[in-house]
């Protein structure tokens, strides 16, 4: 199933990942392609998100290793990207260094932290 985002401060953060198992790409930008890889930068499994420090604007990669879908909301960015079940999505870092609380919409039990350095 495709999401489409919506808002320029959403859709601004999304970055297109491509995989061998994804479809070729469009080129409209529209949505947020979705990699199959298991590598990335932060985990979500056993409904918790490891932890994971990035440089300001850099791009990492959130891999769902869970049976449920989870969404990465990062506090006061603006950022709220839902990763399905067992696949992996690019987000680019907020632009601003600090410590930024990470939720899940669909289990508000589920937190973490991200930190962002210059």
């Amino acid at each position: 199933m495709k999401h489409f985002i919506t808002g320029i401060a959403v859709a601004a953060v999304l970055v297109p990942t491509l995989s061998s198992c994804s479809p070729a790409a469009s080129g409209t930008g529209s949505s947020p392609s979705v990699s199959h890889s298991v590598q990335a930068d932060l985990t979500i499994e056993n409904f918790q998100f490891s932890a994971l420090t990035v440089q300001a604007s850099a791009n990492f990669t959130v891999h769902n290793a869970d049976s449920a879908d989870h969404t990465l909301n990062i506090a006061g960015t603006g950022i709220d990207v839902t990763v399905n079940a067992g696949e992996t999505v690019t987000v680019r870092a907020p632009a601003k260094a600090g410590s930024y609380k990470l939720s899940c919409d669909f289990h508000k039990t589920m937190s973490g932290n991200l930190t962002v350095t210059n």
